[in-house]
């Protein structure tokens, strides 16, 4: 039976493209409906953590709260695929800002009566997480429903580019509103933009109707009587099938986790870098120039859209970001350590890696048939970002115990090449990224070389003019 499915699976999108309604208008309805919405979560959860390590002055319940805010999306991932594909979309959209809101809510009420307790903070934080995730991968798989395949790229720009944007305000703005009118007014405007969102997506949902990128019923009885006995297992088995058929897909993927590794590793040891040769004024300042960097990114994306040899367009960004990360040891050592080379360098990393992850979007969307991403990209997503808590895990102690101590003034490395790049615990971070930018570029030259990846560009391209 498992495989009647998949056939009747597969053979769906043909039937879908004749009824396909994409429509640029209801695009931007998508976006204003959902990037509020955003917004607002954004806006809670980091004032929320800072308003929790404020009270508790805890780095553990600090970190906890950022887990139960990350966590439940990762690993649900597979599971709202799979549901985003059975269920009507935008309704899913519906259900999920009205829980999150309802959380939010409820929060507010605690706060407000003073028995906003640990437990039940991270408890709404948690479930409000877990619907947010949903709305946000429906957002993701509705995007190639309403734009044109020739405009994907252009529209992950745009979306992009507005994340750059909530990058750059949420820390700013959470800041401000948290010393002014504490928690209330946070709150308040969170539940605000969930009620903006729900009033939206009530509208986008009478427009799509069926037409929201599932497959269509079948009139072939057998069809039919295949599909409702179809089992949840069965359902997210299909994800991990359809890699396992797609080598081309499956080798993007794997080319992508490990890269996604060593870009987190950079992530999880910027600050520490950034503050051990300098203060928390120039560290904003450079993570603002990060947000600049992002927010052009996704300028050039939206203007210029890519081309449609994305794969190797993705292999030569991510040769330069490979570059750019082994000189950062010059970058860092004494003789040239500057403040605006470095915001030169995170200007080009941070605009680097839109153009990369949106021309990595790009193909997810373009290869993979509407009415199965959800569960494509939930297994697609869960291999993935599992890179990046494996990262955090790791880049910490190996700067701590391994890199730092190698650079430091009687390091075993100091002694030789210290007087050329300096000692210190910035020079031991930055060896480890100069090492990481290394192995970035021998994970593009493997790929390219030993694996069929570059070839999906052909397909890739075929698909496009559709």
């Amino acid at each position: 039976m498992s495989s009647q499915v998949n056939e009747h699976f597969s053979s769906a999108e043909e039937s879908y493209e004749q009824t396909e309604k994409s429509n640029s208008k209801y695009f931007i309805w998508l976006l204003v409906a959902t990037i509020p919405s955003i917004l607002g979560t954004n806006l809670t959860d980091f004032a929320l953590g800072q308003w929790v390590y404020q009270k508790y002055q805890s780095a553990t319940t600090y970190g906890l709260i950022g887990f139960v805010t990350l966590a439940p999306q990762l690993i649900l991932s597979p599971l709202f695929g799979t549901i985003i594909d059975k269920y009507p979309r935008v309704k899913l959209m519906i259900i999920g800002h009205l829980v999150a809101g309802v959380c939010s809510l409820l929060l507010l009420i605690l706060f407000f009566s003073n028995t906003l307790w640990l437990w039940a903070l991270i408890i709404l934080v948690a479930v409000g997480a877990i619907f947010n995730g949903l709305v946000y991968q429906v957002f993701k798989v509705l995007i190639p429903v309403l734009v044109p395949k020739v405009h994907l790229g252009r529209a992950q720009g745009v979306v992009r580019g507005l994340f750059g944007i909530i990058q750059v305000v949420v820390p700013a703005a959470a800041a401000f509103l948290l010393g002014k009118f504490d928690l209330e007014l946070i709150f308040i405007i969170d539940i605000i933009t969930f009620i903006l969102a729900i009033v939206l997506s009530v509208v986008l949902a009478n427009f799509l109707g069926d037409a929201d990128g599932r497959e269509k019923p079948s009139q072939n009885n057998d069809e039919q009587k295949i599909n409702s006995f179809a089992t949840w297992k069965q359902h997210f088995l299909y994800g991990v099938n359809y890699l396992k058929q797609n080598t081309r897909l499956l080798q993007l993927v794997s080319f992508f986790t490990i890269a996604s590794f060593f870009i987190g590793v950079i992530q999880a040891l910027f600050t520490p870098l950034i503050l051990s040769f300098t203060d928390l004024t120039h560290l904003g300042n450079i993570l603002a120039i990060a947000g600049i960097g992002t927010i052009s990114g996704s300028l050039i994306m939206g203007v210029w859209g890519g081309l449609n040899k994305r794969v190797l367009m993705m292999f030569i960004n991510f040769s330069m970001l490979g570059v750019v990360l082994m000189m950062s040891i010059g970058f860092f050592s004494a003789p040239h350590l500057s403040v605006t080379l470095i915001s030169i360098m995170v200007f080009i990393l941070t605009a680097l890696v839109v153009i990369i992850s949106s021309d990595y979007q790009v193909i997810w969307q373009v290869m993979v048939p509407k009415h199965i991403q959800g569960r494509v990209l939930g297994i697609q997503e869960l291999i993935v970002n599992l890179a990046y808590p494996l990262a955090l895990l790791i880049a910490g102690p190996l700067a701590d115990y391994v890199f730092i101590p190698l650079m430091s003034e009687d390091g075993l490395l100091a002694v030789n090449f210290g007087q050329f790049i300096g000692v210190g615990p910035e020079v031991g971070i930055a060896l480890l990224y100069s090492i990481s930018g290394v192995m970035l570029l021998i994970n593009v030259v493997g790929f390219s070389v030993f694996s069929r990846t570059l070839t999906l560009d052909k397909d890739v391209a075929a698909q496009m003019s559709r």
